[in-house]
């Protein structure tokens, strides 16, 4: 159900932009506006290695993956840049890392929006403080395009449920909106 809600956002915004051309003024007339077509360029988010933080790895085409390596309750964290804080029922996975939106030229700015894919009652992700959930959050209303910015990961985890950690490596999406 949820996949399809911006899909009916989307249609119902088409269909007052429809209605309102089928009876304009120039259409009665027999003439049409011609509006030139915009190109918006993509923008799109990477993971860049920043001092202190965790290692990114990339393949070809890959926009970078956070390496948080191994973790434990007891073992703590084997890469450098994440910590390991440990709570009585739970333990904490923390590191920094760079975010670059667009490339290294690029200008003007983006707001930065992060989700959870999947919601398991027993963790708390967040970035920046900021709790991610299925409904995107914003984390960051202003990045500049080409610059590198830092954020904290936190990642939360039961102490009874040491498999989780696993899952949620998969479940973090950032998404980069134009200003």
């Amino acid at each position: 159900m949820k996949r399809s809600a911006p899909c009916v956002i989307l249609l119902f915004s088409l269909v007052p932009a429809l209605w309102g051309q089928a009876g304009s003024s120039a259409e009665k007339s027999g003439t049409r506006a011609v509006r030139a077509k915009e190109t918006v360029p993509a923008i799109w988010v990477n993971f860049v290695p920043i001092p202190s933080g965790a290692p990114v790895r990339s393949a070809k085409g890959d926009l970078g993956t956070l390496d948080l390596g191994r973790i434990s309750y007891m073992g703590g964290a084997t890469t450098e840049g994440v910590t390991v804080t440990r709570k009585k029922k739970s333990f904490v996975v923390s590191t920094l890392f760079g975010l670059r939106v667009g490339s290294e030229s690029g200008t003007g700015t983006a707001k930065l929006v992060g989700m959870v894919t999947e919601v398991n009652a027993n963790n708390r992700i967040s970035v920046d403080g900021v709790r991610l959930t299925l409904v995107p959050q914003v984390i960051q209303m202003v990045m500049p395009c080409g610059a590198v910015t830092s954020h904290r990961l936190e990642i939360e985890l039961p102490t009874d449920a040491p498999d989780i950690a696993a899952q949620v490596a998969q479940s973090i999406t950032f998404q980069v909106v134009a200003n």
